[in-house]
Formats: C-alpha cells, structure tokens, sequence
C-alpha cells in the first residue's frame, strides 16, 4: 500500500494530503486518518505598476488566485498594508470570504493612485487555510510630480520647491509680493489647488492672478483654485503677505501646490521681515542686509536674510554690521558657521579688502576697538560653483569675550531647474 499517491501502486490518500497512522494497541487495528490540504498559487505574486502622476488613478492590475492543491481553498478578507497603503485599492474582489474548489480559481483587481511622490510600496494579504504557500502579494509604483511649484524672492531669479524664501518690509503694515509661478508638466490641461499656512507673528496672506484685471484667485475648501494651465505652460501668480503685528517681527507662510484633487505635490516656504530698528541694545549688535532689502537682526535673533537663488557662476553678497550700542568702548567678534557645508558653494569673508574667511570661519575675528555709536562693516560673498546640494545656510554671531551675543542665517538657494525641481 502507498500512502500519498506517489511511486505507483494504489493509495488511499490523495496526493497533496496529509496520512496519519497512529500505534494501537489491537495490531489487528489500523486506524488511518489524512487532511485534504488546499495550495494559492497566486499569479502574478507581484504587482509593479510602473510611474503615475500623484493624485491620478493608473491602469489597474490583477491577481489570479488558483487551488491546486486537494482541498477547499477558503479565503478570509483581503487587505492592503505597508507605507504606501493608502496608494493603492482594490476595485474588485472575488476571493474574500469565498470557498474555490480544487483547481478553479478567483481573482483581485487593484488599483494605483499614488499619494505622495517617489517610490512607494505595499502588501495585499489574502488570508487562507492553505499553510503551504504564501499570503501576500507585493505591490509598487512610482508617484511623479504633475507640476513643478517655483518662486521669486530678492533678484530675478526663481528658485524651486522645498526651499525657504524671506523678503521684508520697512514697517508693520505694509504690503510685501511674491511672485509664484506653477509649471503643468502634464500632458493635459489641469487646474491646481494652493494652500496657504500661517503661523510665527500675524499677517494677511493672499494669492492673486498678475497683470491687467488681476484679482485674488477663487477658493475651494480653504485652498485657492487656478484656472486650467496648458501642458508645458506655467500660470504666474502673486503672493500677498502683510504683516499686521506690532514691531519686528517675522512672519510664515508655507505654500503647497496640491492636485485638483486635493493631494499635495511640493511645497515652498516665506517668511517675511519687519525691519531692524538703526540701533540695538547692547555692544554687540549684527545687522544683516542684502541689496535693497531692509536689514535683520539687531535686537531680534534668529531672523533669515535669504539672497538671490543663483545659477551656476553666480555670487549673492551680504553685508554685516557690527555695532557697538553699549555704553563703553570695546572689540566685536564674529563667527561665520557653515551650516551646510555644501561643496557647491564657496564663501568669503571681507572687511575692505582685506580677507578674513579664515578667522571668521573660526571665530577668532574680532573687530578693532569700536567707541559707542561706531561700527565695522564686514562683507560675505557667497559663489555658486556647481550644480549639486539645493542651498547654503550661514549663521552669523556677534561675540563678546564669552560667545554668541546676536545672530541672524544668510541662505543661499540654487536657481529654480526644471529638470530636478
């Protein structure tokens, strides 16, 4: 007798099941027991579907689940789990909670509709009683950017998404613009959604249409609405900040462009600047200025001066006064941290002519004695060499003879680049 269905002769056990003959005490006894064991061959056991614009259903997929083992292949509920769930779905299902007899099959469809950008990933889990052969199936996809979101800070060049853009006014209450620009990389005209969020110290914020007519965009669910921009064109819009809070302050907007359907593609942030009074508080105040820009820092620290974003070759220059506000006479000394030491930028670091990058790197430049009221202007240039990290950010600090006193960030951004933008 054979037991199992292999190697000829009969069996009473079909092949695939399980036979289980126990010891007895009657030898003339032989009690034979066997499982009918079911097998899941999924087919395909992974899902790939390849690149899709975030927010945008891709072509769906499907799972072909077969019993080819001996027994009854039941199913409990399917479900889809991992970091990138929520990106994908299921559209229909023939197997959950259903019975397939030995050699039929049923079937799962899902579907791609990625939330997020890059790579994403997940597991559709179809639990069954057959301990043989796996549950899961994986599943992946690639989410893409339909549009690219840039703006215009200082200068004349835009500089893209994920960076931080200042800007400032002379005065609480006054008005100060951003030029928003929102490229469609799609291959069909599509309207975007752009969400405005505030926080730091209080303003208006606004997002309006340029030119003759223009007019605050409409809004939807709290967010503004464009109109539909042709494929390869970009629609230009204005940012309207006010800042309404009393003295120097800072205040944030971050802007995200979304889908139409509400699912957030890249965002950009501003923070926009109350001026500095003329003179601090103390005998070690840094202010911080570029181009045309009302100055930072003094009195209040942590404030960012972000320059022109650069194209390769270009320099942005920022200049630091260090003034002595204090009742007596004395040295200042400045520290110039590299925060990102980002090979794609160079700083230098001048009083006149004379190059101090090396002591104010250190932090061993001091300035010569400065009497109440005086002050010594110190340069910093900061050069793009190549294409690479996104941004330089410096921190400058006044010092007395203990450490830090005062201190504002000089950022530096990369040129808006279509390509990794």
């Amino acid at each position: 007798m054979n037991a199992g269905g292999g190697g000829g002769g009969s069996s009473i056990v079909p092949a695939g099941g399980t036979l289980t003959v126990p010891a007895t005490v009657d030898s003339r006894l032989v009690v034979i027991t066997y499982t009918l064991e079911p097998r899941a061959e999924h087919d395909p056991a992974a899902l790939v579907f390849g690149t899709e614009d975030v927010g945008r259903t891709g072509t769906s997929q499907t799972v072909v689940v077969t019993n080819d083992g001996v027994g009854p292949l039941a199913f409990g509920g399917a479900a889809i789990t991992g970091p990138g769930a929520s990106s994908f779905a299921t559209t229909s299902d023939a197997c959950s909670h259903q019975q397939v007899p030995v050699g039929e099959s049923c079937s799962v469809v899902v579907q791609f509709r990625p939330q997020a950008l890059g790579a994403l990933s997940a597991t559709l889990t179809l639990p069954d009683n057959a301990s043989a052969t796996p549950d899961d199936v994986s599943l992946s996809g690639t989410g893409r950017a339909p549009a690219d979101l840039k703006i215009l800070g200082a200068g004349s060049v835009y500089t893209g998404q994920g960076h931080l853009v200042t800007r400032g006014v002379t005065e609480s209450g006054k008005l100060r613009t951003y030029k928003v620009g929102i490229l469609n990389e799609d291959t069909v005209a599509r309207s975007f959604k752009v969400r405005l969020t505030q926080s730091g110290a209080t303003a208006t914020a606004s997002l309006w249409t340029t030119g003759a007519g223009a007019h605050e965009l409409p809004v939807d669910g709290g967010d503004y609405v464009t109109p539909a921009i042709a494929p390869g064109k970009a629609g230009a819009y204005l940012l309207k900040v006010t800042p309404t809070a009393v003295g120097q302050t800072t205040s944030r907007v971050d802007v995200d462009l979304l889908t139409d359907l509400g699912v957030l593609i890249e965002g950009i942030d501003t923070e926009t600047n109350t001026a500095a009074p003329s003179a601090g508080t103390t005998g070690y105040e840094l202010f911080v200025k570029n181009g045309s820009q009302p100055s930072i820092g003094g009195p209040v620290s942590g404030q960012t001066m972000t320059g022109p974003a650069l194209k390769v070759g270009q320099k942005a220059t920022y200049s630091l006064r260090l003034q002595n506000d204090g009742a007596g006479s004395g040295p200042i000394g400045l520290h110039v941290w590299d925060l990102s030491a980002c090979p794609a930028f160079t700083t230098t670091v001048k009083v006149g002519s004379t190059d101090i990058t090396a002591a104010a790197m250190a932090g061993t430049y001091y300035t010569p004695v400065l009497a109440p009221s005086k002050h010594k202007t110190v340069v910093v240039t900061v050069k793009r060499v190549s294409i690479g990290c996104g941004a330089t950010n410096l921190l400058a600090r006044s010092l007395d003879s203990g450490g830090p006193v005062r201190s504002s960030y000089l950022l530096t951004n990369a040129a808006y680049d279509a390509a990794t933008d």
